[in-house]
């Protein structure tokens, strides 16, 4: 049968909790110590509260990756900085319930799939132009703007390519945040019907900034 990375890691995963007779699993890492929770129990205790930097927060690799896009993120906020973040990220978001404009969104992805996909680079484009409909509404965003926020995010999730990135790498971000601050200031530009959209409207007092860094 074919190389099936997944399974090889779910085989390693279950020997080493019966070698070790505890369903959590502990590695020590040359750039980082982790602890897998397959344990539900343990999971459930985790993810009961919210981040705190003197409990349970963000892990390092997390931090610094993140860090690099938006400092300010929900994803690696604690304390009550998470407290005032999270109210918005949940109005925007609709979380735990459908999304008030999913009819909307299903439509953006239905026109951007209307054809059969022919290869990986079509699918990640057309997630791209679906992806910009749905965050600034249709025809809003520069379609570029997919494509560069792909390659960002390659930076985040990689400690290396940031470092070889250098000050490119950081002139692209600040490039990214000049787009997404002229389209959340022109009052023409943002649909209501989209996540930009909403997030103005559920903005309650929180700075430009630190919203963009939530998109």
């Amino acid at each position: 049968r074919a190389f099936d990375m997944g399974l090889v890691l779910h085989d390693w995963l279950r020997q080493m909790t019966v070698r070790h007779r505890s369903p959590n699993v502990r590695l020590k890492l040359p750039v980082a110590e982790m602890l897998l929770v397959p344990d539900r129990e343990l999971s459930r205790h985790v993810l009961a509260g919210p981040p705190r930097h003197d409990g349970y927060g963000p892990g390092t690799m997390k931090r610094e990756g993140m860090s690099y896009l938006a400092p300010r993120a929900l994803t690696i906020a604690e304390d009550e900085h998470w407290a005032r973040l999270r109210p918005l990220n949940e109005r925007v978001l609709c979380a735990g319930r459908p999304h008030e404009l999913q009819k909307i969104f299903l439509a953006h992805v239905r026109r951007a799939f209307a054809k059969p996909v022919d290869s990986a680079e079509d699918l990640r484009s057309r997630m791209g132009r679906a992806m910009l409909a749905i965050v600034f509404g249709e025809g809003v965003a520069p379609v570029e703007l997919a494509d560069e926020t792909r390659a960002i995010f390659a930076l985040v999730q990689n400690p290396v390519k940031r470092t070889l990135a250098g000050d490119r790498g950081r002139r692209r971000v600040a490039a990214l945040y000049d787009t997404l601050r002229r389209l959340w200031q022109d009052g023409k530009g943002v649909s209501d019907s989209s996540l930009l959209g909403m997030a103005r409207e559920a903005r309650d007092g929180e700075d430009i900034e630190t919203l963009l860094e939530q998109v």
